[in-house]
């Protein structure tokens, strides 16, 4: 009887040893800066690294500038070599042509195990101003399996800016 009480009323939880925001936390998230909009958001859920490769690409074809948004706090496989409007050469670059957010929701702190380093490019050199990404909150690690550590986790970033905000990098 004293099991079944302890079994419905046990809660467990952690803390981390530190003060202050390291890292990636499933901490609250502020709204999106400049130039994005809380209206343009691409949802992903459920660990499905095709569903999250599907919103970057679909975030990618957009003209505005779009967030794909990590609503879970599971582990996602990351190929870009697999987004559609990835380049071939040099590994597989994403060309970026309206800024692009990709972030984990409030509360939640999604894994996502890169396959390849993460490459980004403007589509359009030219008009490299809008070539921004921002990753925030994420825990980015390798695909042991594809991946060997010693390769980076960035492998190119010929950006206006990359901007990496409470990211744990490993």
């Amino acid at each position: 009887g004293e099991a079944e009480i302890l079994s419905q009323h046990l809660l467990i939880t952690y803390t981390y040893a530190m003060i202050g925001p390291v890292g990636a936390h499933p901490d609250s998230r502020s709204p999106a800066p400049e130039p994005w909009s809380e209206d343009r958001v691409e949802w992903v859920s459920g660990g499905s690294g095709e569903q999250l490769q599907t919103a970057i690409a679909d975030a990618l074809s957009d003209s505005e500038p779009t967030i794909v948004e990590i609503t879970d706090s599971c582990v996602y496989q990351l190929d870009i070599g697999l987004i559609a409007g990835a380049t071939e050469e040099d590994g597989g670059s994403l060309l970026i042509r309206t800024p692009l957010l990709i972030r984990a929701a409030s509360g939640e702190r999604p894994i996502i195990r890169v396959v390849r380093p993460l490459r980004f490019r403007p589509e359009n050199p030219e008009y490299s101003e809008n070539s921004i990404v921002r990753l925030e909150g994420l825990y980015i690690t390798v695909d042991n399996e594809f991946l060997s550590a010693d390769e980076p986790l960035v492998g190119r970033a010929a950006l206006n800016r990359l901007e990496i905000i409470n990211c744990t990098l490993d």
